[in-house]
């Protein structure tokens, strides 16, 4: 059985190495395709910032890059790294994460409120507690189908994980526009200055 704890090195730089340091975002995902084959196959980014992301799919791919798009904007992206995706629980704590997202835009809460779900929404798992806040909160997640947004997204325990890493303007608008719609998350974050939920 094969050594699955580490990534599988595809390519290896230094600069490479000096962006996996760089601050990385997942409490929202952005929505991307991906030119696979002969079809473009939608893909979920997530440890994303300026200079790449991550995505799971449900095949292997042999290419070293690929090309992605978002509405009209197509940049290419170079893939780093692979790895086997074992754990779903971090794919279903992200679905959470943007439920409690959008909710949070949605509510009148109070300061401590809020605090509290900007550092549960930057805690990675707990998903028990995420679904516990979300039907405090009213969130109805048999409204929201789960399991179908799982399956859509073909996020199951057979996936691969790949780090791309992009040079793009195109790319770099991208997050920054992602950047401006989460900006109630992260602005609280610093206010907080914790990430942990305790």
């Amino acid at each position: 059985m094969p050594d699955t704890s580490a990534p599988i090195a595809v390519l290896a730089a230094d600069d490479h190495l000096q962006s996996r340091h760089l601050p990385r975002y997942s409490h929202i995902s952005i929505g991307l395709w991906c030119w696979i084959g002969a079809e473009w196959i939608p893909v979920r980014a997530l440890g994303w910032n300026d200079q790449g992301f991550n995505f799971s799919i449900a095949q292997e791919i042999e290419q070293d890059s690929l090309n992605f798009k978002r509405g009209t904007s197509v940049f290419e992206g170079e893939i780093v790294w692979k790895r086997p995706s074992a754990d779903s629980d971090s794919v279903v704590s992200m679905l959470l994460n943007e439920l409690l997202f959008m909710r949070i835009g949605e509510m009148s809460a109070g300061h401590h409120l809020r605090n509290r779900l900007i550092k549960l929404i930057r805690s990675s798992g707990m998903v028990a507690e995420k679904t516990e806040i979300l039907t405090f909160l009213g969130v109805d997640l048999e409204d929201h189908r789960i399991d179908e947004m799982m399956a859509s997204r073909r996020l199951d325990r057979q996936n691969v994980q790949y780090g791309v890493k992009v040079i793009s303007k195109d790319w770099e608008t991208i997050v920054e526009e992602a950047l401006k719609v989460s900006s109630v998350v992260l602005s609280l974050e610093k206010v907080t200055g914790s990430f942990k939920f305790s």
